[in-house]
């Protein structure tokens, strides 16, 4: 699949699908949250509703008091659910063929943001990131060449690197190397040191 840009002048930029690929979570809107908090009225309206009924029909034909109390024990649980607030998205690469830019994010609204392996569909070779305030998330490429003195053995690689900066200006560093280890760092380093 064919991955595009559209730039503002109306260019359109092909990107290849990387291996691994950002993608962000947004915080829920307002409306999001409303939505939410209806749908949990509802559903606890009907599920006491339930309750209701069968315990008054368990009474009627006899239950005994410990399968009365097992039943309204299970609607408790069921009752104090909640429904969690739908959230928006946005990737890198999505599945209609767009390709989005880092600086698309609007990072004032960033819930988690998240690196995963695009050749993994269940999205379990991934690493979450939970915002809090004051964070700023970069990511960026390190193509580095390795010559071993020889033409033969020459080879580019891709280093994913990507993290934030917090309220004071403290960097926190993700390195993803081309075997899927991940080293972690307060600093910017030399990945070469990892035996790539």
């Amino acid at each position: 699949m064919k991955y595009i840009y559209t730039k503002e002048n109306g260019e359109i930029v092909e990107s290849p699908l990387e291996r691994w690929s950002w993608g962000v979570v947004y915080k829920p809107t307002d409306e999001q949250i409303k939505e939410a908090e209806r749908v949990t009225e509802e559903m606890r309206k009907e599920l006491t509703a339930g309750r209701n009924k069968i315990l008054k029909t368990m009474r009627e034909e006899g239950a005994p008091k410990e399968m009365i109390n097992a039943v309204a024990e299970e609607y408790r649980h069921k009752i104090m659910q909640r429904c969690l607030p739908k959230q928006t998205e946005l990737k890198q690469f999505t599945a209609d063929g767009v390709f989005h830019r880092f600086a698309e994010i609007d990072q004032s609204r960033v819930d988690i943001f998240t690196m995963f392996r695009t050749d993994d569909p269940s999205m379990l070779k991934r690493i979450d990131i939970e915002m809090t305030e004051g964070m700023q998330l970069f990511h960026f490429y390190r193509n580095i060449g390795l010559d071993y003195e020889s033409k033969e053995n020459f080879r580019k690689i891709q280093i994913y690197v990507f993290g934030w900066k917090d309220k004071e200006g403290n960097k926190t560093y993700h390195y993803i190397l081309p075997d899927d280890r991940m080293i972690t760092s307060n600093k910017d380093i030399d990945v070469l040191r990892y035996q790539i």
